[in-house]
């Protein structure tokens, strides 16, 4: 039997040639024009039919507005329907959760370039959504490396008055430093639940060695579901054990990268053959290329160790139904 791989759905994260021809239909109605003969014209004359292939946009669109070309992903989350649960992948190890009933909550966004700043870290992947049109309810950020707890996005994700924080204990001198309002923040630990409206979000082991003793893998609870954010981690599987009182678990997303007291592939579906989640999604990686990772490699492994494993790689900005198990 063939390791699973799960579709996931978004008109945001089209296939290059699907969203050229999104952006086509978008713009024609700005850059066209009639003939005498009664043809539509481009702005160069030449005659647009419904089946002109879109290879030419770029050159088409040049002229109009940057904004009538690029998809909102703020808006299409916001529109998404009520009565389902949903996960949608921003990058790195950054994950949106909509609940059935419209709650939002952010896990260990990275919306900004600050690691580039600080650590000498380029950003790789592109920021596709801006602090400030987050709107969420919840954000979590489970230690307090700037990749997790993003220094430079926190401030735009808090400004609206209404989001709470979660954050590990280490995030305190940010939170201050930042100019948090402190009634908004909840440090987390491990061992503990915390109300999040509508959700639970349990904290628990995680090994991100020295650097970071007080990083937690969450256990997000909604909807009757189970998701399980191993967090930034090497391979415990002896702690890994004891989270099966915990489950079953619907999602389980994991880091690949291998680098800086992480997972490796192999080693991501290890984790898998303990936990046994109904679906595996590999995380935290291409995003910088010190950190490493390689979505291929785990493919061929998981086929090969683990062939009766359901898995998902995500694309940014791509929305996961998760449906009743």
């Amino acid at each position: 039997m063939n390791s699973i791989a799960i579709p996931g759905t978004s008109k945001y994260q089209d296939t290059i040639f699907g969203k050229a021809k999104s952006i086509w239909k978008l713009c024609k109605t700005n850059i066209e024009t009639t003939d005498s003969a009664g043809n539509v014209v481009s702005a160069d004359n030449n005659i647009i039919s419904e089946n002109t292939e879109p290879a030419g946009i770029v050159a088409a669109c040049e002229n109009v507005q940057e904004s009538c070309c690029e998809p909102s992903l703020a808006k299409e989350i916001q529109v998404l329907r009520k009565g389902v649960t949903y996960l949608i992948y921003l990058g790195q190890a950054g994950y949106i959760i909509k609940s059935a009933s419209g709650s939002l909550i952010g896990i260990d966004l990275y919306l900004s370039n600050c690691l580039e700043r600080y650590d000498g870290f380029k950003r790789l992947m592109p920021c596709i959504l801006k602090p400030e049109e987050t709107a969420l309810d919840y954000v979590v950020a489970s230690h307090a490396h700037y990749d997790h707890f993003d220094v430079d996005a926190m401030p735009g994700i808090m400004a609206n008055g209404r989001t709470k924080l979660f954050a590990s204990k280490n995030c305190a001198a940010e939170v201050e430093r930042l100019g948090i309002r402190q009634d908004a923040v909840t440090y987390i630990e491990r061992g503990r639940t915390y109300a999040a409206g509508d959700a639970q979000i349990t904290c628990v082991f995680c090994d991100h060695g020295k650097a970071a003793p007080d990083a937690v893998g969450l256990i997000i609870s909604v909807d009757g579901k189970k998701l399980y954010f191993a967090g930034d981690t090497r391979l415990r599987t002896d702690e890994a054990e004891k989270l099966l009182k915990l489950g079953p678990f619907n999602v389980m997303v994991a880091p690949i990268n291998g680098a800086f007291g992480n997972l490796n592939e192999d080693e991501m579906v290890t984790l898998c053959s303990v936990i046994r989640p109904n679906l595996a999604i590999p995380s935290h990686y291409w995003c910088f290329a010190e950190h490493g990772g390689n979505p291929g490699l785990f493919i061929k492994i998981i086929k090969e160790r683990l062939p009766e494993q359901k898995y998902m790689l995500m694309a940014q900005g791509e929305i996961y139904k998760l449906c009743a198990e």
